[in-house]
């Protein structure tokens, strides 16, 4: 059920509470209601970090340079890639390469594209694919193994994933400034050179997975736009 369908569902469900069961019942209903939206857009719910590894696999990226909320239409112009060529097997993937409580956003860098997890060393491209994202003007990229802080949101809808980016690098900010949070992981703050987003579709379901890599963490540093 999308969430405006849902929303018309509870506020028939609300009537129905004032009407038949009156104004107690019917404030009961609608704080219920009210939680049930609170949850369904995250803000009820915090990630949880963990540490886990980056999967090796194939990237085919762009770079650009810019506010980073500006760069919206990028991941649409990726999707429509997928769909229209049925890259069922791709996610959409995204590398923030700066800070921006300290780099002045319109120097902000970052590199968005496709992203095919490798599970037998290979990913197993196929050659028109490859070569068809090329001419788009991607690059491509071997993407190796590699520990990192992680963590995962679902989402439903834009809001709930705006909701969601802001409180994983809300979160993260603070933890890689945390000694005890470093020491833990065994992290020293000058390997955290890059973040990364995956963003997957499967049943229906929309997750981000967040990896912030300190294992050769310069190995992910693609940006080549000023090189």
């Amino acid at each position: 059920m999308s969430f405006r369908n849902s929303l018309i569902f509870l506020a028939i469900i609300n009537i129905l509470c004032f009407h038949f069961g009156g104004f107690r019942i019917g404030m009961i209903s609608c704080f219920v209601t009210l939680y049930k939206i609170l949850s369904y857009l995250g803000l009820t719910t915090t990630p949880q970090i963990f540490q886990n590894h980056f999967r090796p696999g194939v990237c085919y990226i762009k770079d650009f340079t810019g506010p980073y909320s500006s760069h919206g239409p990028k991941f649409g112009e990726c999707a429509k890639l997928v769909k229209d060529n049925n890259l069922r097997d791709f996610s959409i993937i995204a590398f923030y390469y700066d800070d921006p409580l300290t780099v002045p956003k319109e120097k902000l860098r970052c590199s968005i594209g496709l992203y095919k997890k490798s599970f037998d060393k290979e990913a197993n491209i196929p050659k028109e694919i490859d070569e068809s994202l090329l001419k788009l003007g991607y690059r491509k990229h071997e993407l190796e193994d590699a520990k990192a802080i992680y963590s995962s949101w679902d989402y439903s809808n834009l809001i709930s994933m705006i909701i969601g980016i802001k409180k994983f690098y809300s979160l993260v900010g603070k933890k890689i400034h945390d000694k005890n949070f470093l020491n833990a992981f065994k992290i020293k703050e000058d390997q955290i050179k890059v973040s990364i987003e995956v963003y997957e579709e499967f049943y229906d379901n929309n997750t981000i997975y967040f990896y912030v890599p300190f294992e050769n963490a310069e190995r992910f540093l693609l940006y080549q736009k000023d090189q």
